[in-house]
């Protein structure tokens, strides 16, 4: 760029250093931009060749590093490309897993169900053979009294033949003295 020279003289060339520029880039843009703005105690202000030149020589030197650190961010975003596609892999593999997990938790919530249903009914069954078994006692008690009933009408009914039995043999020896008397009686007729 050519210096442009003022007709009336008002802006003499002066040539002003470049701002000192920090390593942060934010600074260093900002050292720029001051520096363009050129001398301002003039009507127009005027920005001299060599900081011009001194600028972009900054500007390269920014462009350059944004480059670097460009190039070091796309190597960072491969690096995070492939670690999130390993993740995506791994929960992938972790939902299948999970997958097969709520489909054994439903098989084993379906088994835990018919075992539950299954006790259910064993405990009514129980229940029933506990009513069997209080019925069958009762009845076990009853057969026991009635046969202690039993055994005592036997003894009674014992008694009762034996004694039969001697009023029959005392009957019966009472009616053969009495055929005998009657037969004596026939023959005497």
């Amino acid at each position: 760029m050519a210096d442009v020279e003022d007709p009336a003289g008002e802006r003499p060339e002066t040539e002003e250093e470049v701002a000192v520029v920090s390593d942060d880039d934010q600074d260093m843009l900002a050292g720029c931009g001051k520096s363009l703005l050129g001398v301002t105690v003039l009507p127009k202000p005027r920005v001299a060749k060599s900081v011009m030149v001194d600028v972009l020589r900054e500007h390269n030197k920014i462009l350059m590093l944004l480059r670097s650190d460009l190039g070091a961010l796309a190597g960072r975003v491969g690096t995070i490309e492939t670690e999130v596609a390993a993740q995506k892999d791994t929960m992938a593999s972790i939902q299948s897993q999970i997958d097969t997990q709520r489909g054994d938790i439903d098989s084993v919530t379906a088994r835990t169900n018919v075992i539950e249903e299954t006790c259910t009914a064993l405990t009514q069954k129980l229940e029933q053979v506990d009513a069997m078994a209080d019925t069958i006692a009762e009845h076990t008690r009853s057969i026991h009294n009635l046969e202690e009933s039993l055994d005592e009408e036997k003894r009674t009914n014992a008694a009762f033949r034996h004694e039969t039995e001697d009023k029959f043999a005392e009957h019966e020896s009472h009616f053969g003295s009495l055929d005998a008397a009657m037969a004596k009686a026939e023959d005497r007729l």
